[in-house]
Formats: C-alpha cells, sequence, structure tokens
C-alpha cells in the first residue's frame, strides 16, 4: 500500500503530518514540493531534506521541473536566483516523471489520452513515461552541448496548453488541467494534482482523484490500502513570523524575487536545516 500526498509547496508541517502517517508505509509525493509565495526558500530546502531522509518516492511538478533545466515552461521569474533550484538540481535523480501503486497511474498533473496513447496498464505507462523523461533528458544534454538546444525538441510530456499560457493542443503531465481540458484518461485510475481545489478530495466515478487541496492547517492524504482519503490537521507556522521569516531571505522588487544570500551562508555554514530557526 501508499500513502499519497499533493502539492506540499515549502510547507514543513504538512511535510511532517504526511511522514508521520503510517511511517512503515511507502510515501509518495506528486510534485510541486518547492516554489511559494509565502514560504521562504529554507523552510522549501527543509521539506526537501525531510522527504530525502525519509525516503519518499518523488514526482516532478511543474514548480520543480523548472530547476532541471528540461525546457518545461518556467511557472516563477529569476529561477536561476533561487537558492532551492541548487538542492533540485543536486537530487534530481531522485524524482520520477510518473509511478504506479495498487492500480493507480500518479503523476504530478494526470495523464491525458495523447499522452498514454492507449496504454491501460499502469505500471507499464508508468515506465513509459519515465523512459520518455530520461530520454529526453539525454536529448536535451546533447543538444546544449552541440549549441544546438531548441524548444522544439521538448517531448509532449511538457507541453502547456492555451488554458494553461502556452500554445500547444493539450498539456503534458506537469501541466494538464482537467476543469479545462477534457481528454483526462478515463480508461486509467488516476491520483494527481496540481489543480488547487477548496473542497475534501474524493475519487470519480472514473477512479480519479486530485489531492491538491488547499488548507492552511489541514490537508488530505490518499490510502490506497483503505482506497480512500484521510484527513489531518497540523498546526502550521504562525504567519506573522512566516511573513518575517519570509522577507528575510527574499526581497521583492517589480522585476521578480531576489533573493538575500546572507541567510544562505549561515545555512551551509552549519550544515542542518535548523539555521533557519534561530
Amino acid at each position: 500500500m501508499s500513502v499519497v500526498i499533493g502539492d506540499i509547496h515549502g510547507c514543513v508541517e504538512k511535510v511532517q503530518a504526511f511522514l508521520a502517517y503510517k511511517p512503515e508505509e511507502e510515501h509518495i509525493a506528486l510534485g510541486d514540493i518547492v516554489d511559494s509565495p509565502f514560504e521562504p526558500p529554507s523552510r522549501q530546502m527543509e521539506c526537501l531534506n525531510l522527504l530525502f531522509d525519509a525516503g519518499t518516492v518523488l514526482l516532478w511538478g511543474n514548480h520543480d521541473i523548472q530547476y532541471a533545466n528540461l525546457l518545461a515552461y518556467p511557472c516563477s521569474r529569476n529561477i536561476q536566483n533561487s537558492p532551492v533550484a541548487q538542492v533540485v538540481l543536486e537530487n534530481q535523480h531522485r524524482f520520477m516523471a510518473a509511478y504506479s501503486a495498487d492500480g493507480y497511474i500518479l503523476t504530478h498533473a494526470g495523464v491525458c489520452t495523447q499522452i498514454s496513447n492507449g496504454c491501460s496498464d499502469p505500471v507499464v505507462l508508468a515506465g513509459l513515461l519515465n523512459n520518455r523523461l530520461a530520454a529526453h533528458r539525454a536529448l536535451i544534454n546533447s543538444a546544449r552541448d552541440a549549441g544546438e538546444i531548441s524548444v522544439d525538441s521538448r517531448d509532449p510530456i511538457f507541453n502547456v496548453s492555451r488554458h494553461r499560457g502556452g500554445w500547444d493542443e493539450y498539456s503534458g503531465i506537469f501541466w494538464f488541467d482537467p476543469f479545462c481540458e477534457d481528454t483526462l484518461d478515463r480508461g486509467l485510475r488516476q491520483i494527481y494534482g496540481h489543480c488547487e481545489i477548496n473542497k475534501k478530495p474524493g475519487l470519480d466515478e472514473f477512479g480519479h482523484i486530485n489531492l491538491n487541496y488547499n488548507g492552511r492547517d489541514t490537508c488530505y492524504l490518499f490510502d490506497t490500502k483503505m482506497d480512500d482519503v484521510v484527513k489531518i490537521n497540523f498546526c502550521p507556522m504562525d504567519k506573522d513570523e512566516l511573513e518575517d521569516l519570509y522577507f528575510c531571505q527574499v526581497t521583492r522588487r517589480l522585476r521578480g524575487d531576489y533573493y538575500n544570500t546572507f541567510w544562505l551562508e549561515e545555512w551551509n555554514s552549519r550544515g542542518d536545516s535548523s539555521a533557519d530557526r534561530d
């Protein structure tokens, strides 16, 4: 069995609650682990370290994969200045495009029919999607070395439809929007996140569930053994303290986010994830 969580976006307390639920079982995070206009970089990196240490299965989200230089459309401005990017790049081998668990296919945003291309076996499909990501990475690296990189080299799994600000006919597994696109593969049982919801998630008639619930002190996990959602409450960091910490680490300017490096030097010099707590 597996325990699955949707978009985390740097919330440390959410990660702690997730990992505390049935810690003996496999845990899977559906991507968008990092990036937030509220969570400072130190907490985003703490989330990553907690998940790394726990051996969590990590899927790429559109906010995570933008740091991997794989031609995903960027979600944030000035991403090259983000200290989170270095952590993601150094650990990109830990992330996957897709995963299968107990008859479900798991991706960040869902698999449309154009991407699944008739494959109805979640184990086989997860392998195919991960192979496509690996082949894409090899192609991009080769093109980059030759100075011939082009957006035309992008695999369709990276597609962004017009509904999400792109130019493609349909979206791939990092950007699909089931609220605006109608080709989510109904022949597959799917667990995904990406598109935010504001009510308790639940399985629909096709065996699909969106776990990207927006709650400051509550999250919903999916327990594949129970085949149902589990509500988890947690105590988030005080809003004022969180805001102070954010603006200590990030200086907002008109043309994007610029990162204060003083705290990062302190973090690195101490070599642990407690530097942001002092």
